[in-house]
């Protein structure tokens, strides 16, 4: 739960100012430590596929390939 331990101070001050009670404080920390560790997941498998280098979905040129359909391929993203 290394990310807990770098949002739990805050967030607890948070919590406690909003009165939030122990399952809304315990499912946000839950979720946010289950998005962290997908996260790392997927980092982990880009570095061992082994692609020459990252290319992401606002990098590519639509202009280049004109019969993508932009709208089509960003709607799924």
């Amino acid at each position: 739960m290394k990310n807990t331990s770098l949002i739990l101070d805050n967030y607890l001050e948070k919590a406690i100012r909003d009165n939030k009670n122990i399952v809304e404080i315990l499912d946000y920390l839950l979720a946010e430590e289950a998005k962290t560790k997908k996260n790392r997941a997927v980092e982990n498998q880009i570095k061992m596929s082994g692609f020459p280098y990252r290319k992401t979905l606002e990098q590519f040129d639509f202009d280049f390939q004109p019969s993508i359909n932009r709208e089509q391929i960003c709607f799924f993203s």
